[in-house]
């Protein structure tokens, strides 16, 4: 599933509002979708539909060990913390949900899109992710991204951030989607030379010269971008390969 996202255009992957995650079942425990068969988990009437950390689990002191339970529950549904894939799009995710996502450090895969996070500090330590899509949430902050150096995608459109500079050493990032926000200082880019598709529609970029260097581009959209002929001429020059969508 991972290899047909990771190949999709841009417009493909935006377009996803509700991937299955591979492997899923009602019963499977390798990750869980948003569709009609998942159900709460919680079937003994004993038991809380809240999380309770194990005995020592400390959720404040980050100088202890982080100690992983075996789940943590969000709206009424047990996500086991081995799970590598995990797909909650209008989940009504918000940011104390995501606070109990710093369990799922097994993650590879995280679709998060159309939620209501602002807050995205527990995922810091989600090192092993691969594709991360936040898109649609009110995120203004992305420098707890900085360290997941193991990210091939990641989708930050329509989230309102206009700083980027904490995405410099993700340099394996392939898909990088960046529509509708007031981005303006797009220099970062630079550092990033394995993009194979990016996508800036809807962003107040004023200079593309930063993108002349990425060669390895074989997709650009810059639909909405105020560029002039003379820029579109020299970008063109730059990248000939690149298929540039522009106006």
């Amino acid at each position: 599933m991972k290899k047909r996202i990771f190949a999709a255009t841009l417009a493909a992957i935006v377009a996803l509002t509700a991937i299955m995650v591979t492997g899923c079942s009602g019963s499977d425990e390798n990750g869980v979708s948003v569709n009609d068969d998942v159900k709460a988990t919680n079937d003994d009437p004993t038991e809380s539909n809240e999380f309770e950390p194990e005995v020592g689990l400390q959720l404040e002191d980050e100088s202890e060990p982080l100690e992983i339970p075996e789940y943590i529950i969000i709206n009424d549904v047990r996500l086991y913390t081995s799970w590598t894939d995990m797909s909650l799009p209008e989940w009504g995710i918000n940011d104390s949900d995501v606070e109990l996502m710093r369990y799922m450090v097994n993650l590879t895969y995280l679709y998060l899109s159309n939620n209501q996070i602002s807050n995205i500090n527990a995922l810091a330590g989600l090192t092993n992710l691969e594709f991360l899509h936040l898109g649609r949430n009110q995120i203004s902050d992305v420098s707890p991204l900085a360290g997941l150096t193991n990210l091939q995608t990641l989708a930050l459109d329509n989230v309102g951030i206009n700083d980027i500079s904490a995405l410099v050493g993700l340099t394996n990032l392939t898909v990088l989607i960046l529509f509708g926000n007031p981005l303006n200082d797009i220099s970062v880019l630079t550092e990033l030379p394995n993009l194979t598709e990016l996508g800036l529609s809807g962003n107040q970029v004023s200079d593309i010269s930063e993108l002349f260097g990425l060669t390895n581009l074989e997709r650009l959209d810059l639909l909405g971008v105020s560029i002039d002929d003379d820029q579109l001429a020299e970008l063109r020059a730059a990248l000939p390969n690149t298929e540039i969508y522009v106006h």
